[in-house]
Parts: C-alpha cells; sequence; structure tokens
C-alpha cells in the first residue's frame, strides 16, 4: 500500500478517524459518539451503492489489513460472478422453510420451559439439545432419528447419511425454477 492510496480525512459529518484506502473505493472510520471499533464502507466500479461491515478492531493498522482483505474477498467473488454480498438465510428460504424454522423455535420455547433453560428466540441457536446447548454434531442425532423412524438404510441396504439431504434440497429448489444464488444455495 503506497501513502497515495492512503488519504486521511480531517472532518466528516458522523465519521472520526476516516481514511480511504484504494482511491476511495474503501472507505475506513470510526462512527461518533457510537464505537471505538473501526467500520469500512466498500465501493466498487460497476456496481451502486455500497456495502458497510464492521471491522472489530479499534487499531488503526489492523483496520486497515482488514479492510484490504474485505475488499479482495469481495472482489473475488464479483469476478466469480457470485453476488458481492449475500442475503441472510431468512430472506432467501421458501414459505416452507421459513414455517419449519417457526416450528422449530416454538419448539425450542417449549422445551426450555420443560427443562428449564432460557431461550434467546431472537439470537439464540436453531438446533439445540434438551438443555438449550448448541449441537456440536447432528450426526449422533440424525442417526439416531432414522432408527426410531425404522429407516437407517435405504431399499439397496445403503445406510443413509445427512449429504444426500442436501442434494435433495438443492435439486428440488432448481427443479422448481426459483432464481437463486448458487452460492446461497451451497450454504
Amino acid at each position: 500500500m503506497s501513502v497515495a492510496d492512503d488519504i486521511e480525512m480531517a472532518d466528516h459529518k458522523f465519521w472520526v478517524d476516516y481514511f480511504e484506502l484504494k482511491n476511495g473505493r474503501i472507505k475506513v472510520f470510526r462512527r461518533k459518539n457510537v464505537s471505538t471499533k473501526f467500520c469500512a464502507r466498500f465501493t466498487f466500479h460497476d456496481r451502486p451503492g455500497y456495502v458497510q461491515e464492521s471491522l472489530k478492531t479499534s487499531d488503526k493498522d489492523e483496520a486497515t489489513s482488514v479492510a484490504m482483505e474485505k475488499y479482495l474477498q469481495y472482489e473475488f467473488r464479483k469476478k466469480q460472478g457470485l453476488a458481492v454480498k449475500t442475503k441472510p438465510f431468512i430472506t432467501v428460504a421458501n414459505d416452507e422453510c421459513r414455517d419449519y424454522l417457526q416450528r422449530v423455535r416454538e419448539r425450542m420455547t417449549l422445551m426450555a420451559k420443560k427443562y428449564g433453560f432460557k431461550h434467546d428466540e431472537k439470537n439464540g441457536y436453531v438446533f439445540t439439545d434438551y438443555r438449550g446447548q448448541k449441537v456440536g454434531s447432528f450426526k449422533k442425532c440424525f442417526n439416531a432419528w432414522l432408527v426410531n423412524a425404522g429407516v437407517c438404510e435405504d431399499k439397496d441396504g445403503n445406510k443413509r447419511c445427512l449429504g444426500p439431504l442436501r442434494i435433495f434440497y438443492a435439486t428440488m429448489r432448481l427443479l422448481k425454477g426459483e432464481s437463486l444464488d448458487l452460492y446461497d444455495l451451497a450454504l
């Protein structure tokens, strides 16, 4: 990074410690009277608007490094033909998925009352064990469900696993003809 690429700005209406990188494509700043952490606003040559993110650091040198890394990640995504910034899952999920997640949340609230743990409906985990702790691996749980349902093996005697469920979901979404970013689908 050369001195010409890093421009210090003295005053801004809402930002402090404001400077620009990559000829103004990256604006790094802290918000006045809000946070000590740096944020960055990224703009791109062929895309209107901007993407803004917290850099999660109060150190200026680290903020510069993190901002450059994020910018390069966005540029790479753009070159691959992917969306620069992806949408939250709940935004792209179809109605069936939203209904299912709502049922899971309601179930977690009931489990919290039954087993006496606090369930944070807004920020809590979607999938937890009966104590409200996040599930580290779904393998044991999935296998237990298969045993209880009596469908551990398919008709050819092959043991079932989680991978084909992801493939089935992706295939069904694509067969429905839904417009969908493949990166979002892969998550």
